[in-house]
């Protein structure tokens, strides 16, 4: 994964330089790679990178802005028998304690729609209409609103950055209105500005009628459209549907991007940006090397840079050091920096580099993961003739399951564990089977084979 030179910067005496930005890298099977059509209002500062990737807003565009791009060369009959699934890989903006943007309090998130008529975006107020406010008559929405709303009350008025700290909303709208009267529900996003990259996910079914929205693999919204007549096949009848990313601010200094086919982290421009880094960090991976984390990074230029941090993490929230780097101080040339974690944390381990200064200055780099292919558990013999030892160091309840190939539960047992082995005798038949083996929050998985 590739880092650009503008990341987060964290700094006791310098004020946080929050720009609300939002990145989307495309996830899924059902786009084509190109957006079919686009349309800005106001002083956008529309920007194609190509290879799918739009900037909507940029951070040169003043006033009230606004901007969408859509895809309609791809259809999704909603009155059909295929659920609808997209992942989109999203940023939404800085971290600072709070969402309360400051001078970008114009900033207001973004917006996903269903569409099946002419998108007209400047019907659509700024800001808190999102690019989608007005645009089209017929129109279903799921916005993330990450400072306010066009709606002033209910739950418009309790969520939506700026008013609750790390409570951000996520709502469906009708009909092209991001007001109160066009809100069907909202939930709990979640903190969308934390300065981290997030997964959004969609999944609707025609047969059950729900639409489904995860952050990060966990569900944020679920709701039924079943009786209702915003059903998606009810609403819009049988054919095509048009996907649509919309965006707006008012006055603000953020910028919006959005991808269906490349990544965006990967574009030169194009990158996240909370502030400036002192070291303009031109690429930054992890890779696993026989059970080791080799990290390599590169920087053109460097200014007073004393060292590198590298912390890792499990979840990509707390953090731990793992060791230092020295800094080039002064430098114009391309500089290769490399750090190997010679003993890794088991399972997808996340890295990051903490950049510090001669004066003290802290600054941060984006995110890179990998997984380090090492086991919680050790299953032994395998293949096995009758019995089975599972080894490991965690302590507590041990749930175990074994299935077939065809995801038949074969075997399962529970009980308390104190370290040390376990042994179990699954009564199989001879082949493959896949065991999953359960410790508190621990789930790991792990092929067996019966003789």
């Amino acid at each position: 994964m590739s880092i650009l030179d503008a990341n987060n910067k964290n700094n006791s005496k310098v004020l946080w330089v929050f720009l609300l930005v939002f990145f989307i890298g495309v996830k899924g099977f059902c786009q084509s790679g190109g957006w079919d059509a686009n349309y800005t209002n106001g002083t956008t500062g529309y920007t194609d990178w190509t290879l799918g990737v739009i900037q909507l807003n940029n951070t040169t565009s003043t006033g009230c802005a606004g901007a969408a791009i859509s895809e309609t060369s791809v259809t999704y009959d909603p009155c059909g028998t295929a659920n609808f699934v997209l992942c989109y890989q999203t940023f939404f903006g800085c971290s600072g304690g709070s969402d309360d943007i400051g001078s970008d309090a114009g900033g207001d998130g973004m917006s996903f729609s269903f569409s099946k008529c002419a998108y007209n975006i400047n019907n659509g107020a700024c800001g808190g209409g999102l690019g989608y406010h007005g645009a089209c008559a017929s129109m279903i929405t799921v916005e993330f609103d990450t400072y306010s709303s066009q709606g002033g009350g209910g739950f418009d008025g309790s969520y939506g950055g700026g008013t609750s700290g790390d409570h951000d909303e996520i709502a469906i709208h009708r009909d092209g209105n991001s007001a109160d009267a066009g809100r069907i529900t909202s939930a709990d996003a979640g903190n969308l500005e934390d300065g981290l990259e997030h997964w959004i996910c969609f999944n609707y079914s025609p047969a059950t009628h729900i639409l489904k929205v995860y952050i990060d693999a966990t569900e944020k919204l679920s709701y039924d459209f079943t009786g209702s007549s915003y059903q998606l096949c009810t609403y819009f009848g049988a054919g095509g549907l048009n996907q649509t990313w919309g965006a707006g601010k008012n006055g603000a200094t953020n910028s919006g991007t959005v991808s269906n086919g490349h990544d965006i982290s990967n574009l030169t421009g194009a990158g996240l940006g909370c502030a400036i880094l002192p070291v303009e960090l031109i690429s930054f991976t992890a890779i696993n090397k026989s059970d080791k984390i080799n990290l390599y990074w590169a920087t053109a230029s460097e200014i007073n840079n004393d060292r590198f941090t590298v912390e890792r993490s499990t979840n990509s929230k707390q953090w731990e050091a793992v060791g230092e780097v020295d800094g080039a101080g002064n430098s114009s040339s391309l500089l290769l920096h490399t750090f190997v974690d010679e003993d890794p944390l088991k399972g997808v381990v996340y890295y990051r580099l903490k950049q510090v200064d001669f004066d003290g200055t802290v600054a941060y780099s984006g995110i890179v993961s990998v997984d380090s292919k090492l086991k919680y558990f050790k299953i032994s013999p395998n293949p096995f003739d009758d019995a089975l030892l599972v080894n490991g160091d965690l302590q507590g309840n041990t749930e175990i399951c074994v299935y077939d190939v065809l995801g038949r539960l074969c075997y399962q047992s529970s009980q308390y564990v104190n370290k040390g082995d376990l042994k179990i005798s699954p009564e199989l038949e001879k082949g493959t089977y896949l065991m999953t083996i359960k410790v508190g929050s621990i789930v790991e998985q792990q092929r067996i084979i019966k003789n």
